[in-house]
């Protein structure tokens, strides 16, 4: 269909590979298929049926910009998806999402309207409608003042039509991380002599945590399952 139409389209889908099962984004164009992700941080109810993914998100060049995918519950729970495909100079964020949690829906929104206006990238959410899904589908682009977000098409999560089905669109900046008033994570900041985001140092943040003592029985008590 993406050949036919010659169009992009993202989309959640279970994957198998063998014995594994993984809950996956998938990204085909007019090229055919582009590439997946296997969701690395999966919800209680994806843990029922799928294992988590071995690989970092995937970052893909298109005629309109480069665009990364990545789940919900990574754009909910875990900031370093996104942050990882924004230093690879993702320009947009693709994500698939089946939130079941009404009461949580409020909560939700406000976390990736925060992502997008601290990082200053338009995410794209595609969510599951009916079955006890909640749906909500829309599109977030940064806006102004600093650091804000916009409903670019769609429904939020916790709006009045998140549970009607529709085909939303946008006309979205993919410059936006760079024209946009923004704090300077990902740039040189003057006053303090470095980036304010310092994976450099983060390394070994990460390096250290390996070695503490709460990682390391999680670590080995999943070890122990695995060799169940």
């Amino acid at each position: 269909m993406t050949r036919e139409l010659q169009v992009y389209a993202a989309f959640g889908m279970p994957v198998r590979e063998g014995d594994t099962v993984y809950n996956s984004v998938v990204l085909c164009g007019p090229e055919g298929l582009l590439g997946r992700y296997d969701a690395l941080h999966l919800s209680p109810v994806e843990a029922r049926w799928a294992r988590p993914g071995r690989s970092l998100p995937p970052c893909f060049e298109t005629p309109y910009g480069r665009v990364g995918l990545l789940s919900g519950e990574d754009c909910l729970y875990y900031f370093e998806g996104l942050r990882y495909l924004k230093a690879r100079g993702a320009q947009l964020i693709l994500s698939a999402s089946a939130v079941n949690e009404p009461a949580m829906c409020a909560a939700y929104q406000k976390i990736l309207t925060r992502r997008v206006g601290l990082n200053t990238i338009p995410i794209a959410v595609a969510n599951l409608v009916g079955a006890g899904f909640v749906g909500g589908s829309h599109i977030l682009s940064p806006a102004e003042p600093i650091e804000q977000a916009q409903v670019a098409a769609g429904s939020p999560l916790n709006g009045a039509r998140a549970g009607a089905p529709g085909l939303f669109s946008a006309v979205l900046d993919m410059t936006a991380g760079r024209t946009m008033p923004h704090y300077p994570y990902f740039e040189f900041n003057q006053r303090v002599g470095s980036p304010d985001w310092r994976p450099d140092l983060y390394r070994e943040m990460y390096e250290e945590t390996l070695r503490a003592p709460l990682w390391r029985q999680a670590a080995q008590t999943g070890c122990g399952k695995e060799a169940q």
